[in-house]
Order: C-alpha cells, then sequence, then structure tokens
C-alpha cells in the first residue's frame, strides 16, 4: 500500500532545486519527477497536511511532514512565495467522514460558495468521488480531515488492481483535483 502514496519521502535539498524520493511503483512519480528547482514552485504551504508545493504549470506536490520546517527555510531563502491555501478539497470533501456532517455543513458550504464554487459543481465533485470516499472512510474510519493527498491514495488504491493504472489515466485525474484545488487562488474567488 505505502509504495502508492502521494507523499514523496524525505527530500533532499539541493543549492537549485530538491530532489524528491519516491517509493518503486509509485504513479506520482511519473506526474512530478524526481527534481523541482526553486525557480519552477509558484508557491508553497509547509503548513499544510501534508506539506504542498504548487507548481507554476498548476502541479501539486505533497511532501513528508516531517521536514516541514526544513522546508519553510529553504523555501524562504530560496524567494518561494510561502502561503497558506484554502482547503478545497477537505471542504468537498467533509460529508464522507465519519462523523456528523449537519454540524459543520452550513461553514463549509459557505467557504465553497465564497471560493467560487457553485452548488451544481460541489454536487458534481462529490458524486464523482462518492463511492471511492465511502470506502475509503469505511475501510479506513477516518473521522477527522480529509484534503486531497487522501483522495490521490483512495483514487488509486480502489482501482481493481491499482498497479494497472495507466500514467494517461492518473495524469488526468491529478491535473483534474490540482486544478479544482487551485481555483480560489486563480481568480476563482469573489
Amino acid at each position: 500500500m505505502f509504495a502508492y502514496l502521494p507523499v514523496s519521502g524525505p527530500v533532499c535539498f539541493e543549492p537549485d532545486g530538491m530532489r524528491l524520493r519516491w517509493k518503486a511503483g509509485c504513479a506520482e512519480a511519473s506526474y512530478v519527477g524526481d527534481f523541482v528547482a526553486w525557480s519552477d514552485i509558484r508557491d508553497a504551504d509547509p503548513s499544510a497536511t501534508p506539506p504542498e508545493l504548487r507548481l507554476r504549470d498548476g502541479r501539486t506536490i505533497f511532501l513528508a511532514a516531517e521536514q516541514s520546517e526544513e522546508l519553510a527555510e529553504r523555501l524562504w531563502a530560496a524567494g518561494v512565495t510561502l502561503v497558506h491555501r484554502p482547503d478545497v478539497w477537505g471542504h468537498l470533501l467533509e460529508p464522507f467522514l465519519d462523523r456528523d456532517y449537519d454540524e459543520v455543513k452550513e461553514r463549509i458550504e459557505g467557504n465553497l460558495r465564497y471560493w467560487g464554487f457553485t452548488e451544481a459543481e460541489v454536487d458534481l465533485f462529490r458524486e464523482r468521488v462518492r463511492w471511492r470516499m465511502l470506502l475509503f472512510t469505511r475501510f479506513g474510519g477516518e473521522w477527522t480531515t480529509y484534503g486531497q493527498a487522501d483522495l490521490v491514495l483512495a483514487w488509486f488504491l480502489l482501482r481493481v488492481p491499482p498497479m494497472f493504472v495507466s500514467p494517461g489515466d492518473y495524469r488526468r485525474f491529478r491535473r483534474l483535483n490540482d486544478e479544482i484545488a487551485d481555483r480560489p487562488t486563480q481568480g476563482g474567488t469573489r
């Protein structure tokens, strides 16, 4: 299972960027590669769970949380903009957690509207991931939070069998969920 985690192992910081480490067979490696130049990073959220890099071409890279402090220092030294992104996928996936959604529904739905998502879009996105996230919750019993990395993991693990996911299918899926996560920072807000 861990070979499919969309999170890089410990990174090696270099003067021009960082070298990523992926488990053998990880589809994420084909999506983002194994080296990221500082100049290719549009912005980063080292405080996210897991820490995130957003590349200039819109791709998101998830990094191991163990290095978040050093990551923040290195990003700052390299002149990369540090941001705290809205947790779009966390909000979209909230109804699938093993808890009462009605307690937070008004706040969650209000944030999604503020970020520019219509009710129809939210319903469509949730319908597209519904069965995977329900199964993911059923097997994992998650009740605190989901995010974009959890969606990527659920999508990949719940393919039958996961090792036969085509690189093209994976890239299309990742590109779409990166675009959705990035909408509030790309003019999708009021």
